[in-house]
């Protein structure tokens, strides 16, 4: 028997709310409220599952966010370190790629001088979040970078051409 079930706590809610939820319920059951033994006893049953269907629904509330967060929080972490393989080879685990995904990824493509891609990041970042400033600022920070790496190179290679021809015609 799944004791979430018989005591039907909510599996989408926050741990404030599954606590207040709790705390109803042991108000209904707890073995003080009744005088007989038999009662008390049965009241004891009742709220040694109801305990356990609480620590059960608390890990399952804490897990889903924590699993959620935590990969995002592990892979700024590895930025802030300059550890961009190990986040991106984090972030490339997690299967949800929201927003703040496509942000982080943005983050690392800039770290990595992919300014491009960075900026296409981005760009799928606001898709998510189209009024988010920092995504804003991002994506036209790639863009800046990308159009003065893109100009750098193209000088130099006009500069090797031009260096390539007069050396042809002397």
């Amino acid at each position: 028997m799944n004791n979430l079930q018989n005591f039907q706590f909510p599996t989408n809610c926050s741990v404030k709310e599954l606590r207040r939820i709790y705390i109803q319920k042991v108000k209904q059951c707890h073995p003080d409220k009744f005088t007989s033994a038999y009662e008390q006893e049965q009241a004891q049953i009742e709220l040694t599952n109801l305990n356990a269907a609480y620590e059960q629904a608390l890990k399952s509330v804490h897990n889903d966010a924590s699993s959620f967060l935590n990969v995002k929080e592990k892979v700024q972490e590895h930025i802030n370190k300059n550890n961009y393989c190990y986040a991106l080879f984090l972030l490339k685990k997690d299967d949800v790629k929201d927003a703040q995904w496509h942000y982080l990824y943005g983050v690392i493509l800039m770290h990595t001088k992919e300014y491009a891609l960075a900026h296409s990041e981005f760009r799928s970042a606001l898709q998510f979040e189209p009024d988010n400033r920092q995504f804003h600022k991002a994506a036209f920070d790639a863009a800046i970078l990308y159009k003065r790496n893109t100009n750098i190179w193209k000088k130099t290679f006009r500069a090797i051409q031009k260096a390539l021809h007069f050396r042809r015609k002397n």
